[in-house]
């Protein structure tokens, strides 16, 4: 308990780091999230909904309450 201790008092904390990577993280988590915003497309027709991935081309359909995978066969 006592080396871990001295350990956390030898510790310098260095402000001018810690800024810029609190900056450059906000940053990353942002891009990341805004570009990850217009992932799904959802289309409305008269009888059924279906949500498509643009990422992975993944499609599913509204079902009561639940989207259930539509399965591609090639």
């Amino acid at each position: 308990m006592r080396s871990l201790l001295n350990f956390l008092g030898n510790l310098k904390l260095d402000w001018k780091s810690f800024g810029y990577g609190l900056i450059l993280g906000m940053i990353i988590g942002i891009l990341l999230f805004t570009g990850s915003s217009n992932r799904y497309e959802i289309s409305n027709s008269s009888r059924q909904v279906i949500k498509f991935d643009k990422l992975t081309g993944n499609a599913w359909v509204l079902s009561g309450n639940t989207w259930k995978k539509i399965r591609h066969e090639e």
